[in-house]
């Protein structure tokens, strides 16, 4: 008997050594396999829970100068988007525009609907002259519609499936803190365009998520827009405090992030910092912007827009800005900001 199950397992080999059957090796490749997918489906099933069991939102704040942050009642409110656009992520469909890029079109376009008070609030207090706390007011957030808690974010690059970690970016949060940008003693803000659009996840083929960032895992994010902020040569005005500074800016691009937390409570898009800066001569932001439209059904989101959907024309430059150049006053603002 002993010896019996021992033959039907080993066999001696030409060397005189015993060694597995064929049929033994198989088998036990398949119950590797096994093991395998079960502790797969057990790393999945912790994630879904995980998801589930996500600590709510914090509190966004804006900082007043030398005293302590004002924290704002959140209330949850429904999807900022159009009337019958999907608020589900997952019935959104990401379609490619470019052969290997990353970046993708949303369809519907409804969905970037979503977009519009975010940007609205970076346009008023990132250029038109409205102080932080005076835009967020004006556009009536019920909490604030930027999430600084991501110090860096795994992104996509436009070419490629590896993510790439980095820091984010900011303009002063400061409750009174004011900028303007001008060009040609006019304020025209910025302009926004999409640069494109993907999900933080993967579908396999038996419809689970794999998600290509651990970040992502437990994190109520499902989908990240990346907008174009376009500016040409011209002035930054800031003022904080009695203090006026002017300084000459060359035209650029940031690349700003925004993030679609999909929970049913929220079902909006947060301003998460910006990720790059790039020098582009003003003559070519135009044609960029008109073939980023056309690619990805994008809005264009300037001040003619704001004031246009939302009825905040620019704030009136400070009296004498063309003057205002003093590095004390610059030092004087950053001193106040805590730079």
């Amino acid at each position: 008997m002993d010896g019996s199950w021992k033959s039907s397992l080993f066999y001696r080999g030409a060397d005189g050594r015993s060694k597995l059957r064929a049929w033994v090796i198989a088998a036990l490749l398949i119950l590797a396999l096994l093991a395998a997918l079960g502790g797969y489906s057990l790393h999945a099933a912790g994630i879904r829970q995980a998801q589930v069991q996500a600590t709510a939102r914090p509190v966004r704040r804006l900082l007043t100068p030398g005293s302590t942050p004002i924290l704002r009642t959140v209330t949850p409110t429904a999807a900022q988007t159009a009337a019958n656009c999907p608020g589900d992520s997952s019935d959104w469909d990401f379609v490619a525009v470019q052969s290997g890029s990353s970046l993708r079109r949303i369809d519907p376009p409804c969905v970037y609907r979503g977009l519009d008070k975010p940007i609205a609030w970076i346009l008023a207090a990132h250029g038109a002259g409205y102080s932080n706390q005076d835009a967020v007011d004006r556009l009536a957030f019920t909490e604030l519609p930027f999430d600084d808690h991501q110090g860096a974010l795994d992104l996509l690059p436009d070419v490629g499936d590896k993510p790439v970690t980095l820091a984010m970016a900011w303009f002063p949060l400061q409750k009174d803190f004011q900028e303007w940008y001008a060009a040609g003693g006019s304020v025209i803000s910025e302009v926004f365009v999409l640069n494109g659009c993907y999900r933080t996840y993967d579908l396999i083929g038996n419809g689970e998520r794999l998600y290509w960032s651990p970040q992502y895992q437990t994190s109520s994010y499902t989908a990240i827009c990346e907008v174009a902020e376009d500016r040409p040569d011209g002035w930054i005005v800031s003022r904080l405090g009695g203090s006026v500074y002017s300084t000459p800016a060359s035209s650029r691009r940031l690349l700003a992030e925004f993030g679609y937390d999909d929970r049913p409570e929220y079902h909006s898009w947060y301003f998460l910092g910006y990720s790059n800066y790039l020098p582009v001569p003003a003559g070519q932001l135009g044609s960029s912007e008109t073939a980023l439209q056309q690619e990805l059904s994008s809005p264009l989101w300037d001040l003619a827009w704001l004031s246009q959907t939302y009825g905040l024309g620019a704030q009136a430059l400070p009296s004498g800005w063309q003057s205002d150049t003093s590095q004390a006053d610059a030092r004087q603002i950053a001193k106040m900001l805590g730079q």
